[in-house]
Order: structure tokens, then sequence, then C-alpha cells
């Protein structure tokens, strides 16, 4: 167990060196919100509580010790956070730049297409946000909670696949799935809870 997870670290060792390198290379633009610098922080901030919350589902579900389930879950959610999420904005930019390219020709504006983009490539805000739009913020961070989910348990399944060997692959999966669901579902709802409590104060 210890060797696997010695080596499953080499390997993010090495993956968190490129994205460190790399990030700085992503640049703010005049033209709109780009989700990844609103919600990146706080993912970090997220990082310790979501770890230990997972780290405890896998000692329920997988019966067994903490430390060993604290030990992958960290690996995991570092190679999910780090490299998952802004992969799960990437794609959601692409999918949000062909939605914006289709609605331009299909003709609907204003109201129905900001909806239509915060709510299938909530990405990139476009402009103007007005104070009355802070909302939308908080909506978009929701929604891109939703690929970022599903890359983060393939991700961290390849980590637990790997350090939980001796453990059954069904199970290791439906732990992997547990612990995200449940850590997913609190982000969620505080993201629903945020973009409610703007929406009232800035009715």
């Amino acid at each position: 167990m210890r060797d696997r997870l010695f080596s499953v670290n080499k390997r993010l060792s090495a993956l968190m060196m490129f994205f460190m390198v790399s990030f700085p290379l992503y640049s703010y633009a005049n033209a709109g919100l780009p989700m990844i610098f609103i919600t990146f922080p706080y993912m970090l901030l997220a990082f310790i509580p979501i770890f230990l919350i997972e780290g405890v589902v896998y000692k329920k579900r997988l019966n067994m010790n903490y430390g060993n389930s604290f030990s992958v879950s960290f690996l995991a959610n570092l190679l999910s956070t780090l490299i998952g999420f802004p992969l799960a904005w990437l794609l959601s930019l692409v999918v949000e730049i062909l939605l914006a390219l289709s609605l331009s020709q299909q003709g609907p504006t204003g109201t129905v297409s900001k909806i239509l983009l915060t709510v299938l490539g909530p990405a990139w805000l476009a402009p103007p946000i007005e104070t009355a739009d802070h909302w939308y913020v908080s909506l978009s961070a929701f929604f891109g909670l939703i690929p970022a989910y599903f890359i983060s348990v393939w991700m961290e399944l390849f980590v637990a696949r790997r350090c939980f060997d001796e453990v059954d692959i069904k199970e290791v999966k439906k732990a992997v799935r547990a612990a995200n669901l449940l850590t997913y579902g609190i982000l969620g709802a505080v993201c629903l809870i945020l973009a409610l409590v703007t929406k009232l104060l800035y009715k």
C-alpha cells in the first residue's frame, strides 16, 4: 500500500509542477468574466474539508483505517482539484463557445441567451455584468460543478483503483461516486444559497 501511494505521489507531483508552471499563462480578458478565476480559489480553500469528508466516506464504505483512507483521498483530490477542475472549465468553455455560435445564428437574445449560456456553458459570463446580475456568478458556479463532478470521479477513481488494489473495484467505484456526490452536493447547495441571497439583495 505504501509503495503504491509513493509511486502515485511521484506521478502526481510531476503533474502538479506542470500545472503550476502552466496556470500563469491564463490571462484576464476585458470582455466578460472567466469563472475559473472566481471558482478556483474557492476550490483551493475547500480542499481540506473536502478531502477529509471523502476520506471518512472511504473509511466507512471500504472498511479501512483512517491513515490509508485520508492518504488516498488527499492524493485523489489533489489531482482532481489542480488538474481536473481547470480541465472541466476548459471543456465547459468549448461547449459555451459552440453554444454561443449556435445562438448567434438562431437569433435568441437578451435574457434567454444569458440563461442558456449560464446553464449549458457556465465557463465565461458575457459582458456587460451589471450589479443586478451578480447572482448569475453563483448560479454559473453551480452549473460549472456538474462537469467538474464527472471529471473528479474519473480522476479520483484513477488514483483509488491503484491505491485500493486489494479492494473489489466495484466497491471502490461506489465509494468514489458516493464521496463526490456528498462533497459536490454540499458545494452545489452553497452556490444555490449564495445565488438566492444575492438575487434578493440586489432585487
